[in-house]
């Protein structure tokens, strides 16, 4: 076959002529760098354009350098984290095992503040327009994002099972039962679904 048989063979070849594969794609770059991590990684990585944060199963926190891979700063926390970093202006916020929800220096990995939150912490952290949210097992807590105060905090019927999700007015969040939707200002609560009642759900 020519060479224009064979390409209109592989763009059609699947049943749905999606003209997609499910072949990896062979890219071939330089590598900048390579560098060996004292354990593996066990959240994804953030990053702020001049250095990435790597979080390890071993307990740290590393920043490394994008430009040679070079360790910039280590953190030591306990446990280890289970969500990245969320990255926001020139600080790093993120929650531990032991409850406490830390912001950190980018640049240097010193804590600007630390706030115990009363209870495991479930997902990475919003950050939005100078407030931090984050759920701590049957709470949604809201802290300024500059010293860590806390602006409002509300209960929930029970813990929380997915991370939180915002939009420009309201943060929204699940539990077993049912999804809330809280006010981002004054953590009124907006509007409420049953899920159990809702077909499909």
């Amino acid at each position: 076959p020519t060479a224009a048989s064979r390409e209109r063979t592989a763009a059609s070849a699947d049943n749905g002529r999606t003209r997609t594969s499910l072949s990896a794609a062979s890219i071939e770059a330089p590598v900048a760098w390579r560098q060996t991590l004292p354990s593996r990684p066990s959240a994804p990585i953030a990053s702020d354009g001049v250095r990435i944060f790597v979080p390890l199963a071993d307990g740290h926190l590393a920043a490394l350098s994008m430009v040679d891979g070079g360790t910039v700063w280590s953190l030591q926390v306990p446990g280890q984290l289970d969500h990245p970093a969320v990255v926001a202006g020139d600080f790093l916020y993120f929650g531990q095992r032991d409850g406490e929800l830390r912001a950190v220096e980018a640049a240097s990995g010193r804590t600007r503040w630390s706030r115990n939150l009363g209870g495991w912490i479930l997902g990475a952290p919003i950050v939005l327009e100078g407030t931090v949210y984050a759920i701590a097992s049957a709470s949604l807590v809201a802290l300024d994002a500059e010293d860590g105060t806390v602006l409002w905090s509300r209960e929930l019927e029970s813990p929380a099972v997915i991370s939180p999700a915002a939009t420009d007015t309201e943060i929204a969040i699940g539990t077993f039962r049912r999804i809330f939707l809280y006010d981002r200002a004054t953590g009124e609560n907006r509007y409420q679904l049953d899920t159990l009642n809702v077909a499909g759900l």
